[in-house]
């Protein structure tokens, strides 16, 4: 509705409704009404004149659908131009819009009875209805909807009908949208425009792709094809309607113009002409005639509309129910009559719908209405302020976080991607501050290596400051703000999956209940009970269910409710309600009688719920502890039980820090600052202030920061971004961010000296430099011809400057010097691997000694500047060693796989943990304002103080004493031999899950992935009562790691193993396949086997490997049974990845010929797309690519000289291409309008020639042929019979030589999909063939044989008929081809703990780099392929595409 003024426009112009003696049948001849897209025309069939409604042309931008109400003398039509995208009505004298807010209406139609108007959304996927006047708005269906499109009211049955394009059906409701039933109607294909021919009853539709005109009864019986137009209609049909007079149906041509009509018995007669009023498009067609109706039958239709505020909906012949509009934050009340404001309300977020709504709790009892607050593509977390009614809702495909009023207005966007923003699951409001608390988690995936964020933060909605409260999650999901008692409580499904509570600030974590968790989901508290839904989705042999914890006694129950994959959760008194993900459906658990019921189904996946009063907050802390707080950013309230009752905090996106007062925010003068792939990083070295901020925030899904370098004189940072390939500088609070130089290649490592910055080309194999002062700047070489340098450095002594530099060389990695300044520089090498160096990633030099971390041996070694005296300085505990810096008795160092960044104390060899919780650390710079002092210049408290920069300490004791609890103060009850002892217990940061294997002896080897562990100082043993590759018996055995730490401090993990034994023997062991389990049993005398795959949606069987096997009398299975094939092959995962399809349109230009010159070839391209574009041929969607230049190939045959005059005895050949980019091979709706594209430039371009003139001669084009629709895949996939790429599956490498995928020849292993390559077992270790885990090598392996490893074996495999129909898309993907290069950084592994990190960053390098998903930017992909004892660093630049993962598992 636009206006007040609409209301009275359309008020004006309504006649009230005779009651008793219906609506009177037109006498006349009835008048038809038609639009062509710039008009809407009034057309009398017999005399054939039509005369356009006196509408101004600058009101309709391309008017579709149509509807009229000849009572009323109104004409309704829709308009889908992106100017004027609505729905208008006409009342003779102007034109008024009354609805807006429309994404693509096709089809609208009227229920003249009530006047009502209905319509379809193609955009929005929707069925809606209003009154007249715009008021009222009500979504009626918003579910199992694709591209609805054509549309009837007919109020005599009482019946509702729409055809869908999407799912190629015809659907009948009710008028209120209840009773929907899908028509038994085969063998649709486009079903357009629809309409009732009141005579006999029956159901008209034209389907306009296979151009005929069909009937059927109104349940859908009876289907009869009244006539085909294929030989009368050269393009698709869009309209039909049906005239009394005759009676006549008219169908329109959507491409020709033309307006044809029909007798009810299908005998054609001539067609309207001149109606298409200088366009090609003709669309919708509409007549006036409208039968009679006793609108006394039913109260809707009389003048006090059932008494009802809002519509008046019949439901039968004389049933109805009052209803309100969606929008405007009115619903039902329990008179089922009015319409109030609710005063209390479950919200919700419907993520297939993508809609976010709520219910009225205290509203009409039984009502099927919900109503709408806001839409984005796929929300999933819902909050509420209930003091200024704001609803805050999360989107996990945007990465967005908005806001709108519980009516639907003041809508805004809080935060996007470009704020960090990933994955948002959970959001929680804190009235109290007027703050919003969300879990925020992101995985950007770079050759099928991930990098992921997963935190906890909050945003103040007053200031915008953020504050990050949690940083080690691992999969953060619903979040619970306890404002009473202060606290924040979320639900964690990685690994260690648990439920969790901490302070406000993210202090004190404490794990919450006694039972395991396993996907624990949305959480919410009440009193002093904790509620929690878990959908077990690790373990699908648990079922899913409803908890509780009591939280004085920590103790859980289970509730008896029936749950397939729950999600949301609230509760209003006894009343829980679920979100049900596996049954799509909301339901309700009553608490104390434990009664459950449906209260919401059919609307897709219901995710985040929320139970609130509208207009109260749901609970007001007594106290306000931050009301009149003093500090400068943040406060933060700390929990009622707390000693203090607040503290301060900085915005954790700036690079000021909390000052020694507690209170105030300003720059630190102590810090490291650090690259951390997508955003520089700083954290203060100052213990008490000591938190991680981030000073820049680069593209959260892009940005791929490396090196970085700090210049304190002028404060100003510089930093390589790898993808991009350039060199940017900016302030150090993150201002004047700025490209300093574009080097165009991969730059590892920098370091200033001299007013000059010097940095490493990998793949060029240069050191090169550039001066700082602006515009003079000089690029300068200083060595080639390196094989792949990382680290850089630069020594002067003041009569001499040295630069230094690492290389990862095939088969010398060394370090090597050059003298700077001198005009013959000679390049000398320092050191050699011959000295164990493997993985040089980082060169200091301290005091005229050269210090070298590599990352491989986790080793600093410290030699004289020539090389000599090399020695091994410590080895430290960590995982891969990226950047080291010295400062007096400390060495910092960044780690890439612990993700941590980390100081190591060198006479006590403690390890200081500074930031934790990182993606990928890189290079660092510590700036200290003076230099590390031998003691502290004050003891802080301490009981013995350990300086560790100039103004920052760590509390320590002497010798003999241990540090108590307080941090501080020291005691003597514990002797120790350090100044740091050490209490804190190690941590497992993974445990194995438990394992069910299958036996067909007394036992079974079983073999699992090493538990991990870490611990603040070092771990000293990992011992356990089983190791992988034992022999277990049949039945359950429990493994139990304990590791421990240098002060004998202890933890452990346990899981168990199953075995089951078979059955069968006479034929061997059966292995249980990967994804799959499997189960034996004697059938008839004979063993049979039986593979069943994990059930999972995104597993499908291989219909190339058999199934079943059964064991013959002569001990051989039947069909043949290769182990290696069967373990790796039987069950497949199928991921979303870019698939290119592909058709190609060939017109040949008869009978003259053609010019060769460039002229005449862009004269035709640019004529040809002009041509596409009057014909409105041109598709609208932005992936798909037709009316370009680059799209068109205009080729000549025999060729005739420019200009010739002479016989033209030339071809010309044109080729359309049509292409389209689609994100991922999921897209199902995308294909499908892909499909209908295609096929509308087939029908196009077979029906009409393309006419020119060149040169004083006349050309006609016509269509010679048409190719077959291709399937490709990228490298590392192969394609299925249904059209999915499947990625080369663990277990298998993918050869590009052959294009197929071959299994992993024994000895060798791989555990990623879509790679390149096999690893091979470490020395005097074996693996079976096919072998998908590192753990499967080992010494103890039982041996079997297999087949050669060569063989070829082509994966070719069928998923079921889903995905047939795709086989006639047609597309062509424009892939980004990545060049190859020799990118290395170096990265650990010691062959064992950290095998899967042997490629440094990506651990190991793909078959293919094209990554493409939702999300996919452009860049250039740079790689060697190496063996897998290779340390490849594979980067990604520009003209390359990145995977952004949205793990939707729950």
């Amino acid at each position: 509705m636009e206006s007040a003024s609409f209301i009275t426009f359309i008020s004006c112009n309504l006649m009230v409704l005779s009651l008793g003696s219906g609506s009177q049948a037109q006498a006349e001849q009835d008048t038809l009404y038609i639009t062509n897209g710039s008009h809407i025309l009034q057309s009398n069939p017999v005399t054939g004149v039509h005369t356009p409604l006196d509408i101004p042309s600058d009101q309709i931008g391309r008017a579709v659908g149509l509807a009229v109400d000849a009572q009323e003398n109104l004409v309704f039509w829709s308009d889908v131009s992106y100017e004027k995208k609505g729905i208008y009505v006409w009342n003779n004298t102007h034109s008024v819009k009354i609805i807006s807010d429309v994404a693509e209406v096709n089809g609208v139609t009227v229920d003249w009875t009530t006047n009502h108007i209905y319509w379809t959304d193609a955009g929005r996927k929707t069925i809606e209805v209003a009154d007249y006047d715009g008021r009222n708005r009500r979504i009626l269906i918003s579910s199992g909807l694709s591209r609805p499109r054509g549309i009837v009211a007919d109020p005599v049955s009482g019946y509702l009908f729409w055809g869908d394009q999407g799912t190629r059906r015809l659907e009948r409701t009710r008028l209120d949208g209840s009773g929907r039933i899908v028509l038994p109607v085969t063998g649709l294909f486009w079903p357009n425009q629809l309409t009732v021919n009141y005579t006999d009853g029956r159901l008209l539709w034209v389907d306009g792709a296979n151009k005929t005109l069909n009937s059927c009864d109104r349940d859908g019986s009876s289907v009869n094809m009244v006539a085909n137009f294929s030989m009368d209609s050269p393009g698709p049909l869009f309209g039909v309607a049906v005239s009394n007079t005759d009676p006549v149906v008219y169908v329109t041509s959507w491409y020709s113009g033309q307006v044809m009509n029909v007798s009810t018995e299908g005998q054609v007669g001539k067609a309207l002409t001149n109606v298409a009023a200088g366009n090609a498009a003709i669309f919708s067609v509409a007549s006036t005639f409208q039968p009679s109706v006793n609108t006394a039958q039913n109260p809707c239709m009389t003048s006090d509309r059932g008494q009802c505020a809002g519509l008046c909906l019949p439901t039968g012949a004389d049933t109805y129910r009052c209803s309100c509009g969606s929008y405007g934050g009115l619903s039902l009340g329990q008179d089922g009559r009015s319409c109030r404001t609710p005063q209390k309300v479950l919200l919700f977020a419907l993520a297939d719908v993508g809609e976010v709504g709520y219910l009225d709790l205290e509203g009409a009892t039984g009502s099927p209405d919900h109503y709408t607050i806001g839409h984005s593509p796929r929300p999933v977390a819902v909050a509420y302020d209930a003091f200024r009614q704001i609803v805050y809702w999360s989107d996990v495909s945007n990465r967005a976080i908005y806001s709108a009023s519980l009516q639907g207005g003041a809508r805004r966007e809080i935060l996007n991607s470009s704020h960090s923003i990933g994955i948002v699951d959970g959001l929680a409001y804190d009235s109290a501050e007027n703050r919003l608390y969300f879990s925020n988690m992101g995985i950007v995936s770079i050759d099928s290596a991930a990098y992921s964020w997963h935190r906890i933060e909050m945003v103040d909605l007053d200031s915008g400051q953020r504050q990050t409260v949690v940083n080690v999650a691992q999969k953060p999901r619903a979040i619970w703000i306890d404002q009473v008692n202060r606290y924040l409580y979320y639900s964690d499904w990685g690994d260690r999956a648990a439920i969790m509570r901490t302070d406000l600030d993210g202090g004190n974590p404490e794990k919450i209940g006694t039972s395991q968790v396993s996907n624990p989901n949305s959480i919410l508290i009440e009193g002093n009970h904790l509620y929690y839904v878990d959908s077990q989705y690790k373990d699908s042999t648990l079922s899913a269910g409803l908890h509780s914890v009591d939280l004085r006694t920590q103790t859980t129950s289970k509730k008896n409710v029936n749950l397939k994959v729950p999600f949301g959760l609230a509760k209003d008194s006894s009343t829980i309600y679920i979100s049900d993900w596996g049954s799509s459906s909301l339901v309700t658990y009553n608490d104390e009688t434990a009664e459950t019921a449906t209260r919401l189904s059919g609307l897709g996946k219901i995710m985040g719920l929320l139970v609130t009063p509208v207009t109260a907050p749901t609970s007001v802390p007594s106290t306000m502890p931050c009301r009149d707080s003093d500090c400068e950013e943040i406060c933060l309230p700390k929990p009622l039980v707390a000693a203090e009752s607040a503290v301060c905090s900085c915005n954790s996106y700036n690079y000021t820090v909390l000052q020694s007062d507690g209170k105030q925010c300003a720059a630190s003068e102590d810090f490291v600052l650090f690259a951390d792939m997508n955003s520089i990083k700083l954290v203060s070295l100052n213990p008490v202030t000591r938190r991680v901020q981030t000073v820049i925030q680069g593209n959260s899904f892009y940005s791929n920061f490396a090196a970085l370098v700090y210049d304190s004189t002028s404060k100003t940072m510089y930093f390589s971004d790898v993808n991009r390939q350039v060199i940017f500088k900016a302030n150090i609070d993150g201002t004047n961010v700025q490209q300093f130089y574009n080097p165009g290649h991969i730059i590892d490592s920098m370091v200033l000296s001299g007013g000059r910055l010097y940095w490493t080309e990998f793949a060029g194999g240069s050191i090169v430099s550039v001066a700082l002062n602006g515009d003079n700047r000089t690029y300068t070489v200083h060595v080639t011809g390196l094989d792949r340098p990382r680290a850089v450095q630069v020594h002067d002594t003041g009569s001499e400057r040295y630069l230094y530099w690492s290389e990862w060389g095939t088969s010398d990695r060394r370090v090597g010097r050059v003298r700077l300044g001198v005009s013959t520089p000679l390049v000398q090498t320092v050191l050699t691997s011959s000295a164990g160096l493997r993985w040089t990633n980082s060169l200091q030099i301290v005091a005229d000694k050269l210090y070298v971390a590599d990352g491989y041996t986790k080793t600093v070694y410290v030699a004289n500047l020539d090389g000599s005296g090399l020695t091994e300085l410590t080895q430290f505990r960590s995982d891969h060693i990226y950047d080291i810096s010295l400062g007096g008795d400390w060495i910092y160092f960044t780690d890439w796989r612990s993700k941590r960044l980390s100081v190591y104390h060198r006479p006590s060899g403690r390890v200081e943990v500074l930031a934790e919780g990182l993606m990928r650390p890189t290079q660092m710079v510590v700036q200290q304002a003076e230099p590390t002092p031998t003691e502290c210049p004050s003891s802080h408290g301490c009981s013995q103080c350990y300086p560790l920069t100039g103004s920052s300490w760590l509390c320590g004791c002497p010798a003999g004493q241990v540090l108590l609890p307080d941090g501080k103060s020291c005691s003597n009850t514990v002797s120790t031999t350090t100044p740091y002892p050490d209490t804190e217990s190690p941590v497992f940061t993974f445990c194995p899950m438990d394992l069910v294997k299958d036996t067909t002896s007394g036992s079974v080897h079983v073999t699992w992935p090493s538990p991990e562990a870490r611990d603040n100082m070092a771990v000293t043993s990992l011992t356990s009562n089983y190791k992988p590759g034992n022999a277990f018996p049949v039945g359950e055995s429990t493994v139990t790691y304990t590791v421990e730490d240098a002060a004998g401090n202890t933890a452990s993990c346990s899981f168990t193993v199953v075995v089951k034994k078979s059955d069968q023997t006479k034929c061997g062991r059966f292995e249980t396949p990967h994804r799959a389990s499997v189960s034996c049993q004697t059938v008839g005398g004979q063993e049979e086997c039986t593979i069943t795959c994990t059930p999972e949606s995104n597993i499908r069987v291989n219909q190339q490997v058999a199934q079943q096997y059964t064991c013959d009398a002569q001990g051989t299975w039947q069909p043949e049974y290769r182990a290696d094939v069967v373990r790796t092959m039987a069950c497949v995962e199928i991921k979303s990845a870019p698939v290119s399809y592909g058709v190609k349109y060939q017109e040949v230009l008869t009978p003259v010929g053609c010019y060769e010159d460039q002229d005449f070839i862009s004269f035709v391209k640019n004529k040809y797309i002009d041509w596409l574009r009057v014909n409105e041929v041109c598709p609208k969607y932005a992936y798909i690519r037709l009316c370009q230049p680059s799209q068109l190939d205009v080729s000549c045959g025999t060729v005739r000289k420019k200009r010739q005059t002479s016989t033209q005895d030339g071809t010309m050949t044109i080729v359309l291409a049509l292409n389209a980019t689609l994100p991922t091979q999921d897209s199902q709706e995308d294909f499908q309008t892909v499909q209908e594209v295609a096929k509308n430039v087939s029908i196009f371009l077979a029906n009409n020639q393309f006419v020119f003139s060149y040169n004083n001669t006349n050309y006609n084009v016509t269509l010679k042929s048409q190719s077959s629709p291709t399937v490709n895949c990228g490298k590392g996939q192969m394609k299925t019979v249904d059209n999915f790429c499947v990625p080369c599956p663990p277990g298998t490498r993918y050869s590009s030589a052959q294009e197929m995928c071959l299994v992993c020849p024994e000895n060798t292993y791989q555990e990623r999909s879509g790679q390149s390559a096999c690893i091979p077992c470490e020395a005097k270790k074996n693996s079976l063939a096919g072998s998908f885990s590192h753990s499967d090598c080992t010494a103890h392996m039982l041996q079997v044989s297999s087949p050669e490893p060569d063989i070829r074996l082509i994966i070719a495999i069928a998923v079921g008929s889903g995905m047939a129909v795709i086989i006639l898309i047609v597309i062509v993907v424009i892939l980004c081809r990545g060049r190859r290069g020799s990118t290395k950084f170096h990265s650990g592994s010691n062959g064992t703990i950290d095998y899967q990190y042997e490629n440094e960053a990506y651990d190991q390098i793909p078959a293919d780099h094209d990554l493409g998903s939702q999300d996919t930017r452009n860049g250039n992909l740079l790689a060697n392929q190496e063996g897998p004892d290779s340390d490849e660093y594979v980067m990604l630049a520009e003209n390359c595409e990145i995977l952004v993962k949205s793990e939707d598992k729950y």
